[in-house]
Protein backbone atom coordinates (compact mmCIF):
# COMPACT_ATOMS: atom_id res chain seq x y z
CA UNK A 1 0.00 0.00 0.00
CA UNK A 2 1.83 3.36 -0.92
CA UNK A 3 1.94 6.26 1.27
CA UNK A 4 1.15 9.31 -0.68
CA UNK A 5 0.42 12.83 1.41
CA UNK A 6 0.80 16.38 0.31
CA UNK A 7 0.29 19.26 2.10
CA UNK A 8 1.06 23.05 1.34
CA UNK A 9 1.65 25.95 4.39
CA UNK A 10 1.52 29.40 3.51
CA UNK A 11 3.88 31.56 5.23
CA UNK A 12 2.25 34.15 6.76
CA UNK A 13 3.22 37.95 6.39
CA UNK A 14 4.36 39.49 9.56
CA UNK A 15 5.18 43.42 11.00
CA UNK A 16 8.75 42.46 9.73
CA UNK A 17 7.79 41.50 6.12
CA UNK A 18 5.61 44.63 5.87
CA UNK A 19 8.56 46.78 7.21
CA UNK A 20 11.42 45.85 4.82
CA UNK A 21 8.85 46.07 1.83
CA UNK A 22 8.61 49.51 2.57
CA UNK A 23 12.18 50.09 3.13
CA UNK A 24 12.93 48.25 -0.13
CA UNK A 25 10.21 50.64 -2.04
CA UNK A 26 11.49 53.65 -0.18
CA UNK A 27 15.15 53.17 -1.39
CA UNK A 28 14.09 52.23 -4.93
CA UNK A 29 12.08 55.72 -5.48
CA UNK A 30 15.03 57.72 -3.55
CA UNK A 31 17.84 55.68 -5.76
CA UNK A 32 15.69 56.46 -8.88
CA UNK A 33 15.20 60.15 -7.85
CA UNK A 34 19.34 60.56 -7.05
CA UNK A 35 19.93 59.06 -10.79
CA UNK A 36 17.18 61.06 -12.25
CA UNK A 37 18.92 64.24 -10.54
CA UNK A 38 22.10 63.10 -11.93
CA UNK A 39 21.24 62.21 -14.99
CA UNK A 40 19.14 65.50 -15.97
CA UNK A 41 22.68 67.61 -15.73
CA UNK A 42 23.58 65.80 -18.74
CA UNK A 43 21.91 66.54 -21.77
CA UNK A 44 20.37 63.46 -24.21
CA UNK A 45 20.40 60.94 -20.85
CA UNK A 46 16.18 61.18 -20.52
CA UNK A 47 16.02 58.00 -22.29
CA UNK A 48 18.28 56.46 -19.61
CA UNK A 49 16.13 57.97 -16.72
CA UNK A 50 13.10 56.20 -18.68
CA UNK A 51 15.24 53.06 -18.79
CA UNK A 52 15.94 53.22 -14.93
CA UNK A 53 12.79 54.02 -13.91
CA UNK A 54 11.65 50.95 -15.60
CA UNK A 55 14.73 48.63 -14.13
CA UNK A 56 13.70 50.07 -10.68
CA UNK A 57 9.92 49.47 -10.83
CA UNK A 58 10.41 45.72 -12.10
CA UNK A 59 12.94 45.41 -8.82
CA UNK A 60 10.67 46.70 -6.80
CA UNK A 61 7.99 44.05 -7.79
CA UNK A 62 10.39 41.23 -7.35
CA UNK A 63 11.04 42.43 -3.67
CA UNK A 64 7.56 42.99 -3.21
CA UNK A 65 6.66 39.73 -5.03
CA UNK A 66 9.14 37.07 -3.61
CA UNK A 67 7.64 37.76 -0.27
CA UNK A 68 4.45 35.47 -0.78
CA UNK A 69 6.12 32.27 0.50
CA UNK A 70 4.05 28.64 0.80
CA UNK A 71 6.11 25.21 1.32
CA UNK A 72 5.01 21.93 0.31
CA UNK A 73 6.20 18.83 1.94
CA UNK A 74 5.22 15.89 -0.02
CA UNK A 75 5.48 12.38 1.76
CA UNK A 76 5.44 9.48 -0.71
CA UNK A 77 6.04 6.25 0.73
CA UNK A 78 8.55 7.66 3.43
CA UNK A 79 10.52 9.98 1.85
CA UNK A 80 9.61 13.60 2.54
CA UNK A 81 10.26 16.76 -0.14
CA UNK A 82 10.02 19.83 1.30
CA UNK A 83 10.02 22.55 -1.31
CA UNK A 84 10.00 26.36 -1.33
CA UNK A 85 7.34 27.85 -3.76
CA UNK A 86 8.09 31.66 -4.18
CA UNK A 87 4.92 33.51 -5.47
CA UNK A 88 3.09 30.84 -7.01
CA UNK A 89 6.03 30.68 -9.63
CA UNK A 90 9.04 29.04 -8.35
CA UNK A 91 9.84 25.99 -7.12
CA UNK A 92 12.83 25.44 -4.99
CA UNK A 93 13.37 21.94 -3.30
CA UNK A 94 14.93 23.02 0.43
CA UNK A 95 15.54 19.34 2.24
CA UNK A 96 15.14 15.49 1.01
CA UNK A 97 14.88 12.91 4.13
CA UNK A 98 13.79 9.07 4.08
CA UNK A 99 11.43 8.44 7.28
CA UNK A 100 13.31 5.48 7.73
CA UNK A 101 16.78 7.06 8.28
CA UNK A 102 16.04 9.84 10.54
CA UNK A 103 17.23 10.23 14.11
CA UNK A 104 14.74 11.92 15.77
CA UNK A 105 10.82 13.88 15.34
CA UNK A 106 9.45 15.11 17.84
CA UNK A 107 7.45 18.28 18.87
CA UNK A 108 9.84 21.36 19.10
CA UNK A 109 8.33 21.80 22.94
CA UNK A 110 10.55 19.23 23.54
CA UNK A 111 13.34 19.86 25.86
CA UNK A 112 16.12 19.09 23.36
CA UNK A 113 15.21 20.98 20.19
CA UNK A 114 16.19 24.24 22.10
CA UNK A 115 20.02 22.45 22.17
CA UNK A 116 19.38 21.34 18.76
CA UNK A 117 18.96 24.73 17.36
CA UNK A 118 21.15 26.34 19.01
CA UNK A 119 23.98 24.00 17.83
CA UNK A 120 25.78 25.77 14.96
CA UNK A 121 27.08 22.42 13.55
CA UNK A 122 23.47 21.18 12.56
CA UNK A 123 22.17 22.84 9.40
CA UNK A 124 18.48 24.06 9.82
CA UNK A 125 15.57 24.77 7.49
CA UNK A 126 12.56 26.24 8.48
CA UNK A 127 9.31 25.32 6.82
CA UNK A 128 6.70 26.95 8.88
CA UNK A 129 3.96 29.21 8.45
CA UNK A 130 4.74 31.79 12.15
CA UNK A 131 7.31 30.77 14.64
CA UNK A 132 4.68 30.88 17.11
CA UNK A 133 1.90 28.92 15.26
CA UNK A 134 1.41 25.30 17.29
CA UNK A 135 2.11 22.13 15.66
CA UNK A 136 5.28 22.36 14.61
CA UNK A 137 7.82 19.34 14.69
CA UNK A 138 11.57 19.10 14.25
CA UNK A 139 13.15 16.28 12.38
CA UNK A 140 16.88 15.52 13.05
CA UNK A 141 18.38 13.45 10.06
CA UNK A 142 21.84 13.04 8.46
CA UNK A 143 21.95 15.07 4.83
CA UNK A 144 24.29 15.09 2.12
CA UNK A 145 26.40 17.49 3.93
CA UNK A 146 26.27 16.64 7.89
CA UNK A 147 23.57 17.00 10.37
CA UNK A 148 20.48 18.59 9.53
CA UNK A 149 17.33 19.65 11.14
CA UNK A 150 13.99 20.41 9.89
CA UNK A 151 11.21 22.21 11.51
CA UNK A 152 7.90 21.98 10.02
CA UNK A 153 3.76 21.55 10.93
CA UNK A 154 3.24 18.21 9.42
CA UNK A 155 -0.63 17.02 9.21
CA UNK A 156 -1.68 14.79 10.96
CA UNK A 157 -1.27 11.94 7.85
CA UNK A 158 2.26 12.66 7.27
CA UNK A 159 3.22 12.52 11.40
CA UNK A 160 1.45 8.75 11.23
CA UNK A 161 3.13 7.93 8.31
CA UNK A 162 6.50 8.58 9.77
CA UNK A 163 5.14 6.82 13.02
CA UNK A 164 4.67 3.77 11.21
CA UNK A 165 7.79 3.92 9.16
CA UNK A 166 10.16 4.47 12.31
CA UNK A 167 7.91 4.36 15.61
CA UNK A 168 11.10 4.35 17.93
CA UNK A 169 12.56 7.50 16.91
CA UNK A 170 9.12 9.27 15.95
CA UNK A 171 7.90 10.90 19.70
CA UNK A 172 4.35 12.40 18.76
CA UNK A 173 1.99 14.00 21.68
CA UNK A 174 -0.80 11.50 21.05
CA UNK A 175 1.08 7.98 20.32
CA UNK A 176 4.33 8.62 22.99
CA UNK A 177 2.34 10.38 25.93
CA UNK A 178 4.69 13.10 25.37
Amino acid sequence: MDIVVEQLVKRKKTRQSYTGMFFAIASGLVLFWLFVMVLSEIPGFSTISLFLFAGMVYLIYLMASSANLEFEYSFVNGALDVDKIVNRRRRVAIASLNARKIEKMASVRDGEFQRLNGDSNIAKVYAISHRDDEGQYYVLYEGEKGMCMLVFQPNDEIKDGFYRLNPRKVFLDDKNGY
